[in-house]
């Protein structure tokens, strides 16, 4: 007896990629109040869990470079951001050598 392959789990990493994508692109627009910076911490948090759920299913699908994509995008989309700074456009930059600076 052999246990044969689950069903692939990268339509559902996907859709978290997609999704956290669409409220980045949106917030960065300034299409988002800032009051709704709460909320959106909480859907993006949502994104990188389906994610994971969809990485680890992937392995179970033998997927495995759809759960190394769908596992490096989430734990990439965790990570705080860098910048105080809400305009993406003015925040503070690293330079070549690696030390940050803020533009002038």
């Amino acid at each position: 007896m052999t246990l044969g392959p689950i069903a692939s789990g990268l339509p559902l990493g996907s859709f978290g990629l997609v999704a956290a994508a669409t409220i980045t692109g949106v917030q960065l627009l300034g299409l988002l109040p800032v009051s709704a910076s709460k909320a959106i911490g909480l859907l993006l948090f949502a994104t990188v869990l389906v994610q994971v759920i969809g990485g680890i299913s992937c392995i179970g699908g033998r997927d495995v470079i759809a759960a190394t994509l769908m596992l490096t995008f989430s734990v990439h989309g965790s990570s705080p951001r860098s910048s105080t700074s809400s305009n993406p456009w003015t925040a503070s930059r690293p330079s070549a050598c690696g030390t940050w600076h803020s533009p002038r």
